[in-house]
């Protein structure tokens, strides 16, 4: 049953027109965002005598600071896809029938994340032109590039886990899509917290529980047990909240 879900939801995203306004407005605006990161460099090294050029980190100035704006893309768009996952099927009434089906909650939950997931993987999937144009300019560093894919790809997985709850508290998208932003920008933002506080303990629970902060390690090349420790509870949780909310109606 989960496949015969999985296929239906991603067939029905493909078929829609605004999946691809969705995507093309995603790969332009990163797009921009990535050719300004080239431009801004070359320029920068341009008003750098040649003896000094080799010391300007095109990582770190143009690699880093692009899987940085995806990501921060993602947050914008992840809720946009999301916010139709549960909250669609209630305005249509159509949950009702997969409560009527053999279909376990699980199963249904299973199956709406697994094509949330690929949604969002195909976000990242179109932008694999900007690597292929950096591997044509033979930059240095090229794992970076591979971390910094694993790095969005985490960050899909904890945005997509949160706003399939979003999507099943309420039967309104925008609502919807309106609680998945605060959701991931609270989580962003926790890491303030952890910079300002000036209790040890809360300040090393704030940064552990933050998104952004795990993103910047797996993206500067550093990949941890805990960062993936982290990212697999994030998406834990949110699931097991997620059958909490679809499972209440039988209270």
């Amino acid at each position: 049953m989960i496949f015969t879900i999985l296929k239906k939801e991603l067939k029905s995203y493909f078929l829609s027109p605004a999946s691809y306004i969705i995507m093309g407005l995603f790969l332009a605006i990163t797009g921009y965002i990535f050719y300004n990161l080239i431009i801004s460099f070359v320029e920068n090294t341009q008003h750098i005598p040649g003896k000094y050029r080799s010391g300007l980190d095109f990582v770190n100035h143009v690699t880093i600071q692009l899987f940085t704006n995806i990501n921060l893309f993602l947050l914008i768009f992840c809720p946009i896809i999301s916010m139709n996952a549960f909250a669609g099927e209630k305005r249509d009434g159509t949950l009702d029938l997969y409560f009527s089906s053999r279909v376990s909650d699980f199963e249904l939950i299973i199956a709406k994340y697994l094509a949330l997931l690929v949604k969002g993987s195909v976000l990242l999937l179109i932008t694999l032109i900007f690597p292929a144009l950096l591997w044509s300019l033979k930059t240095p560093d090229f794992s970076f590039v591979i971390s910094g894919y694993l790095g969005l790809l985490l960050n899909v997985t904890a945005y997509m886990s949160l706003g399939m709850f979003a999507s099943v508290c309420s039967d309104n998208q925008v609502v919807a899509a309106v609680i998945s932003y605060v959701g991931i920008l609270f989580f962003w933002m926790i890491s303030w917290a952890s910079q300002i506080s000036s209790n040890f303990l809360y300040s090393t629970i704030f940064k552990y529980i933050s998104l952004i902060k795990h993103f910047e390690i797996i993206t500067k090349g550093s990949l941890y047990s805990s960062s993936l420790l982290y990212f697999f509870s994030f998406s834990f949780i949110f699931i097991i909240l997620t059958k909490m909310i679809l499972s209440s109606r039988k209270w």
